[in-house]
């Protein structure tokens, strides 16, 4: 007998697959009333429904995260994406609807003094990962680049800059969520985003002295709020004795993210192919310092902070960015 034709139920899911469909119907229906107040800052198409029932494996868990992100994202990300850079499109603006039609033209500021805030100049400056949009693995997914062997981390702690750098965190997810989410849209199935790790330069000794003052923030801010936006991380040039700092990482991390991280040394092309999933033409196109012919232009510089920043920032006045809201297990 022929296929049964697709019904309006069918194409409205296109791109979920069969064993998520009835999760993520359910999810929308127990989300109605939350969706319709959000709006169209509302993270509520059928595949992105599916990020949060991915990250979380069960529709309640996922409903309660769905909840506790959108508090938290009216609070955040406008002015992380109006300090650090700006939309190509006047039309579009942080939290709107655009991304769903399969639209995203905010980019980050080339040159950091074109902030107007000291927060926003400073992250810019010292911002550790770059997203490249035309770097495409064979999964669809874009690549990013996060240079954190050379992150002054010890600066960061000295300087107590944590508030100025989770600004720049929350722009560079903003920016990869919303990337992805868009090519998602456009083409009906899921995408997502492969994070390429450089661990050169890493300093084992000082990355240990000051982890557990900046690691467990980070990871909050990129599990609790930015469902299933990455699909693998793939760490290279991995110096010896880092297992030792992955020990403490990993404790912070949920199975779900674990599972994703693979490290290598200096010997990375396989695992380009094999996990970052980057075939001969993605790789040509990285930039020269790690196998491709590239400028290096579109690294983030990743600086190291100066001494007396601490001051400049409390000079001019800038209100705190971070804001403690309540977790998950409010809302379920």
């Amino acid at each position: 007998a022929d296929a049964a034709a697709p019904t309006a139920a069918d194409d409205e899911l296109a791109g979920v697959p069969p064993e998520h469909r009835a999760a993520v119907l359910e999810l929308r229906a127990r989300l109605a009333k939350d969706i319709a107040k959000e709006g169209a800052a509302a993270l509520s198409e059928p595949l992105m429904l599916l990020r949060f029932i991915m990250a979380r494996h069960d529709v309640a868990k996922a409903a309660a995260m769905w909840r506790a992100t959108h508090a938290w994202r009216r609070a955040h990300v406008p002015r992380a994406l109006r300090e650090l850079g700006r939309f190509s499109d006047p039309s579009h603006a942080p939290l709107d609807a655009a991304p769903k039609s399969g639209a995203w033209t905010w980019t980050r500021h080339a040159h950091p003094e074109t902030s107007e805030t000291v927060k926003g100049r400073l992250a810019n400056t010292h911002g550790s990962t770059s997203i490249h949009k035309d770097i495409l693995a064979t999964d669809g997914g874009i690549t990013t680049i996060s240079r954190m062997g050379r992150f002054d981390i010890s600066g960061l702690c000295r300087e107590k800059a944590l508030d100025s750098m989770t600004l720049f965190q929350v722009s560079m997810l903003e920016d990869a969520l919303q990337t992805v989410r868009a090519a998602s849209n456009r083409e009906k199935r899921l995408i997502r985003a492969h994070v390429l790790f450089d661990l050169d330069h890493l300093s084992i000794l000082t990355t240990l002295r000051h982890i557990r003052a900046v690691a467990p923030a980070v990871a909050h801010i990129a599990q609790a709020y930015y469902p299933e936006v990455n699909a693998s991380t793939t760490a290279i040039n991995s110096p010896r004795g880092v297992e030792t700092i992955y020990k403490f990482v990993a404790l912070l991390l949920d199975e779900n993210m674990r599972r994703k991280i693979m490290f290598v040394g200096r010997h990375y092309d396989k695992a380009l192919h094999k996990h970052a999933l980057l075939d001969d033409a993605a790789i040509k196109r990285l930039p020269a310092s790690y196998g491709g012919e590239a400028s290096e232009a579109g690294l983030m510089p990743c600086t190291p902070f100066p001494r007396g920043l601490r001051e400049t920032v409390e000079a001019s006045g800038e209100a705190a960015f971070a804001e403690k809201f309540p977790g998950e297990e409010t809302y379920l």
